[in-house]
């Protein structure tokens, strides 16, 4: 289908907002507009559409993470920190998610700390690697008062094995 750039940058930004398809100049592989769709639409006889949330996808973009983790940290040979928005692309490209899936994926493995059963530890740091490229956005998480942050690093710690006495 022929597109000028000008469609193609309306096409893409209606499309995010609606929460039908997802796109980064991020993703692992060779330097290109990536572009994926986050949800599927059907008709007739009606419209449908099934955006993919909820628990299953969360949990899927926590077993992802460390996958998408590790091949961002070989970008970034110098610090164990690595930025969120090049992990967020790998993971939301690979599963078909929206960035809104993979950012609540991360506040729900904060919020839960200790009590997490997931073989690593998150880490976020306000720090950046340069500026935040335009077509990315920062991780926002609630503090303490409720005030939403904002992040631009991420590192996984892995935790020790646990033992049961």
């Amino acid at each position: 289908m022929p597109l000028d750039y000008i469609s193609l940058e309306i096409l893409r930004r209606w499309t995010k907002t609606l929460g039908v398809a997802g796109f980064s100049y991020h993703v692992p592989g060779p330097p290109a507009l990536r572009l994926w769709p986050t949800a599927e639409i059907t008709s007739p006889p009606q419209l449908t559409i099934s955006r993919r949330t909820g628990e299953q996808w969360t949990a899927a973009v926590l077993r992802q993470l460390p996958d998408a983790y590790e091949r961002a940290r070989q970008q970034q040979r110098d610090s164990s920190f690595v930025p969120v928005h090049l992990v967020r692309a790998a993971v939301c490209s690979s599963l078909g998610l929206n960035d809104n899936v993979f950012d609540t994926a991360i506040r729900q493995c904060l919020a839960l700390g200790v009590e997490s059963d997931l073989p690593y530890r998150l880490n976020l740091d306000r720090a950046q690697f340069g500026a935040l490229p335009p077509s990315e956005r920062p991780l926002l998480v609630p503090d303490r008062q409720n005030r939403m942050r904002a992040y631009s690093v991420m590192t996984l710690v892995n935790r020790p094995e646990r033992t049961s006495a």
